[in-house]
């Protein structure tokens, strides 16, 4: 399982706040986008650590080792809004008969 705190470089004790902070700064640096130091492979790393890290439910799995279960049953969407903002949306057959997907 891939350790998403260090991906991040926050502590396993870390608050939303923090989480988000340290992915929207590691997000701009990363983002394929950047001449200089884009790196598409590393930005979707980022971007899949905070999908998770950022949702309390799905953090919960993560930590207590069962988010294979709840997780990959889900397809990941990233979808680019802004530079600095993104946006992700989590299809799983879990919303089956729901209007739209969970949207983080």
């Amino acid at each position: 399982m891939k350790d998403y705190y260090a991906i991040l470089n926050v502590s396993s004790h870390a608050s939303d706040a923090e989480i988000k902070k340290a992915f929207r700064a590691l997000a701009l640096k990363f983002h394929p986008d950047q001449s200089l130091t884009g790196d598409q492979e590393k930005f979707m790393a980022i971007q899949e650590a905070y999908g998770v890290l950022s949702s309390r439910e799905k953090r919960q799995a993560y930590d207590d080792g069962v988010l294979d279960d709840y997780f990959y049953n889900e397809e990941f969407i990233p979808i680019y809004t802004t530079k600095s903002e993104e946006t992700f949306i989590f299809t799983s057959s879990k919303n089956e008969g729901k209007s739209s997907p969970e949207i983080y």
